[in-house]
C-alpha cells in the first residue's frame, strides 16, 4: 500500500512475520538452526520459490520479498504497528530489528514477545502462553474498535 501511494489500514498486527528470507546470520536464526516447525531448510526454500528466477541463494533488497529492508521512506508511512513475536522463533531477531526501525521512524506500535513460544504459536492454542498471545490479539482489534479487554499475562513489552 504505502509503497504504491494506495490507502493505507489503520492498524497493523503482525504475528511471527517473514521479514527478511536473505540467508544472513543471526543470533535467533542460528540459535535455532533445528527449529522442528522452520528449519533452516525450509526457509532456504521459501526464500528460493519467492525470489526471481535465477537469483536464489545471493542477498536482495526486494521489499516484496524482504519487507523488512523497505525503504524508510515507505516504513515511514506505515499506521500503527504491532508485532507479535515468539522468542523461540528463528525470524525473531527480525522482527525485533522491524520492530526498532519503525519506532526510530516514529511509527507507533508495540511489541509483545512470548519468550517460550515457536514460530507459529498460534496454531498450538492449547498452550497457555499461546492462549496468552490470542488474547492479546483480541485486545488489540478490540482496542481498535473501541472495546476494552484486560492486557494479556505471559507477554513482555520493552519500555518505548
Amino acid at each position: 500500500c504505502a509503497a504504491v501511494g494506495a490507502p493505507m489500514p489503520d492498524r497493523l498486527v503482525l504475528a511471527y512475520p517473514a521479514l527478511n528470507l536473505n540467508s544472513i546470520p543471526s543470533p535467533s536464526r542460528a540459535l535455532h538452526l533445528s527449529d522442528p516447525i522452520v528449519p533452516l531448510r525450509m526457509l532456504q526454500r521459501l526464500a528460493a520459490a519467492y525470489m526471481p528466477e535465477g537469483s536464489a541463494g545471493r542477498m536482495t533488497r526486494n521489499p516484496e520479498v524482504h519487507p523488512g529492508l523497505a525503504d524508510d521512506r515507505v516504513l515511514e508511512r506505515f499506521p500503527r504497528t504491532e508485532l507479535v513475536l515468539g522468542g523461540l522463533d528463528p525470524l525473531l531477531d527480525d522482527g525485533i530489528d522491524f520492530h526498532t526501525r519503525l519506532r526510530r521512524l516514529s511509527v507507533e506500535g508495540e511489541m509483545l514477545v512470548y519468550r517460550a513460544l515457536p514460530h507459529g504459536f498460534f496454531t498450538f492454542n492449547a498452550l497457555p502462553p499461546a492462549q496468552g498471545a490470542i488474547r492479546a490479539v483480541e485486545g488489540m482489534v478490540a482496542d481498535e474498535l473501541g472495546l476494552q479487554l484486560d492486557k494479556p499475562e505471559g507477554a513482555s513489552s520493552p519500555p518505548n
